[in-house]
């Protein structure tokens, strides 16, 4: 007997391509069938679910991922592997379906309209894809140059200025045009892939940015990256991004860290970083152009770290505390460098040191005591002369 509550298989069945966006996906599905999308996804969930009001790449409802995935023949493990969802444990440590999250840019919005600026894309890739589709990374604000092609993303039509809303190309449309593509701009109908591209190379910043991206996808891929500092020594993804965002936040503050930014600017020189654009803010909001800028600082830091950001915050007279915020964990490789150099409370010696100071002042006849200890390890101590030269100076008083 057929089961009628479950999802019937559609009679075209694209399969999520590599790093394939949901929404991205999901535009496929319909026009291969050919439906418009709304229709589509109307008569498939029902008009309770509307799911262009939200943002779809963060959903993480479980009947839509299902339903799509039994429709498509697809695993269901990999369906979700198409949300932002499945980045949990690499670049951020738990999910949310809404508000803030670290890396992944906003797509500001009202109703279906939208303003923001979280999506974008790369015109070689959609030029060279045998079917073109929107990846997963260009939802992603650590990333602004294609670490395929070389070239730097877009996050806007060039032509209008319009936001990346590849799922409204059937807007407005009776029925689904012949010949639909995602790859047109809804307003001018401009094709992204004629867009000619723009390489990130020919000069030393624009080298070091590129091989900072190529980082960021490598650790992605394999979940490891390699500890900034010079050392062959391999830490979690998660560790790696999570430092990252740190350093990029310091850098975009509005507060003391701020002098970071300017130690940066005149250290790099700022006549060749566009000293009109603003950093300062929510760094995931950004558009392209600031995003670069700070990136293009986060790498010239992790080139030689930590060397450079702590002769810099010296020179501001930063300490530690301002780098860290008590609400969240810091990664120890973050932490570590800046709390070796910047921190300026008291120093607190450890269990080997102590007895370490303790074999030494045994081994050459000298006191072994808290006192002693404290003071040969250039902690608070109590100075004993002080109290014999005050009673010498009582009994010759009292004399």
């Amino acid at each position: 007997m057929i089961d009628e509550s479950a999802p019937q298989l559609w009679l075209f069945r694209p399969k999520p391509l590599d790093d394939e966006l949901l929404s991205s996906w999901l535009v496929r599905c319909a026009y291969a069938n050919v439906r418009k999308l709304h229709s589509f996804c109307t008569s498939t969930w029902g008009t309770r679910h509307h799911f262009w009001e939200r943002d779809l790449d963060r959903t993480t409802d479980i009947r839509l991922l299902a339903v799509l995935a039994e429709s498509t023949n697809t695993a269901r493990s990999r369906a979700y592997s198409t949300t932002l969802a499945a980045y949990e444990g690499l670049l951020f440590e738990r999910f949310v379906s809404s508000g803030g999250l670290p890396w992944v840019m906003p797509i500001v919005k009202k109703g279906r309209k939208r303003f923001g600026y979280g999506m974008q894309f790369c015109p070689r890739c959609l030029a060279t894809d045998e079917v073109p589709y929107y990846r997963r990374s260009w939802r992603l604000s650590c990333f602004v140059v294609c670490p395929v092609h070389g070239c730097y993303l877009h996050d806007c039509c060039p032509s209008c200025g319009a936001p990346v809303t590849f799922h409204q190309g059937d807007y407005g449309e009776k029925v689904l045009p012949y010949n639909i593509t995602a790859t047109e701009c809804n307003k001018c109908r401009l094709d992204r892939r004629s867009i000619q591209p723009v390489q990130c190379s020919g000069n030393e910043r624009q080298n070091r940015l590129m091989a900072l991206q190529t980082s960021f996808a490598d650790a992605i891929r394999t979940g490891w990256a390699l500890q900034p500092g010079g050392t062959e020594k391999h830490i979690m993804a998660l560790s790696y991004f999570s430092g990252l965002h740190d350093l990029v936040r310091a850098l975009c503050s509005r507060s003391r860290t701020g002098r970071l930014r300017e130690g940066c600017e005149v250290e790099m020189g700022i006549e060749d970083l566009e000293a009109e654009l603003s950093i300062i803010g929510a760094f995931d909001s950004f558009r392209l152009k600031e995003r670069t800028k700070v990136l293009k600082m986060a790498a010239w830091l992790i080139e030689r770290w930590s060397d450079r950001l702590i002769d810099i915050a010296l020179e501001a007279n930063l300490a530690s505390s301002y780098f860290f915020s008590y609400k969240a964990s810091t990664a120890y490789w973050f932490y570590s460098a800046i709390n070796e150099n910047l921190n300026r409370s008291h120093y607190h010696p450890s269990i080997q040191e102590i007895k370490s100071c303790k074999s030494f002042l045994k081994s050459n006849g000298l006191l072994v005591s808290k006192n002693n200890v404290h003071r040969w390890l250039g902690r608070y101590f109590v100075d004993k002369r002080r109290y014999v030269l005050r009673e010498k100076s009582g009994d010759r008083h009292s004399n």
